[in-house]
This record gives structure tokens, C-alpha cells and sequence, in this order.
């Protein structure tokens, strides 16, 4: 379980506490291929890792 929390706290460092809009690229490799990412706009829905890759 303890596994579990570290990673989400490094997930969550890395996604909130970025100084750069780059570092996103930093949680690509724990973002799995056939993932769907919905964000907080209308056009940000992604069906895919690849998708979501190639917005950024």
C-alpha cells in the first residue's frame, strides 16, 4: 500500500508543482496506452496515451 501512496505523490508533484509546462512530459511513462484522459475543457478529452502525446 505504501507503494501506492509514493507513487501518487510523485504523480501529484510532478502534475502540480511543475514549474514548466514541459515537465507534463515527465508522467508519460506512467500513463498507460489505451488510457482516456478527460480534462476540464470541452476539447480536452483524449482516447489515447498517443492522443494525448501528441496534444503536447
Amino acid at each position: 500500500m505504501q507503494d501506492v501512496c509514493d507513487l501518487t505523490k510523485k504523480l501529484w508533484r510532478i502534475y502540480y508543482m511543475s514549474k514548466c509546462e514541459d515537465c507534463i512530459e515527465d508522467l508519460f511513462p506512467y500513463i498507460d496506452e489505451q488510457c482516456v484522459i478527460v480534462g476540464t475543457g470541452k476539447y480536452e478529452y483524449y482516447h489515447s496515451k498517443k492522443k494525448f502525446v501528441r496534444h503536447y
